[in-house]
């Protein structure tokens, strides 16, 4: 995890942290990072672009039902840019989703067999970019997160005792926040989707 280290004023102002800031104009803007794409009546191909930051070609893929049994669970290498082939002919009709992550995005695409048939559609998947944690101003930091059909981020900081600190919900691209009213040590800040949270180290000295 990356550490963000700020210089905090040994005078700490009254009052509890402030949350500044909210999101960009426009929409968050569209994140791609895997593709499915149906290949045969129940057979679909992941392809995996080698230009993904941290990572590569290299993920960690997982195939749930809609209950959320883990139904396949593993690690995919497309190395030769041809696509990674799965075969769905043993599932019986439902919906399924195909989590893909590495330690800078989380993807899920949903899909359905009906009919014996695979169906899957681009506008449904949900992505979340590991977040951008900066400082902008002396005791302050700048949030900055993207994300596709993610209606509402979670944003929860913790001390270095895990003793939670503050937590919000967060609804755009970019939030400010406020740290100087912290005592000095190490804290951890958790932003994600309720399906996947990253976390990001920051360090507060006086």
């Amino acid at each position: 995890m990356k550490t963000i280290r700020l210089s905090v004023t040994s005078l700490l102002l009254m009052g509890s942290l402030v949350s500044m800031g909210g999101a960009l104009t426009g929409k968050n803007p569209e994140v791609r990072t895997v593709k499915v794409v149906k290949s045969e009546r129940k057979k679909f191909r992941l392809y995996i672009p080698s230009t993904l930051p941290l990572g590569g070609s290299q993920v960690q893929v997982s195939l749930t039902d809609a209950d959320g049994n883990v139904l396949h669970q593993g690690t995919a290498i497309d190395r030769y840019q041809q696509g990674i082939s799965y075969d769905l002919n043993s599932l019986p009709d439902g919906q399924y989703f195909l989590a893909v992550t590495n330690d800078a995005w989380w993807t899920s695409q949903p899909f359905e067999i009906n009919g014996n048939t695979l169906s899957v559609d681009d506008k449904r998947v949900t992505q979340v970019m590991r977040p951008v944690v900066s400082s902008y101003a002396k005791n302050k930091v700048q949030l900055t997160v993207q994300s596709t059909n993610v209606p509402e981020m979670t944003v929860a900081l913790y001390d270095k005792n895990n003793e939670l600190v503050f937590a919000e919900h967060m609804s755009g691209v970019v939030k400010r926040y406020d740290l100087s009213t912290l005592p000095a040590g190490r804290y951890t800040m958790s932003v994600g989707s309720p399906a996947k949270k990253f976390s990001e180290l920051i360090d507060i000295s006086h």
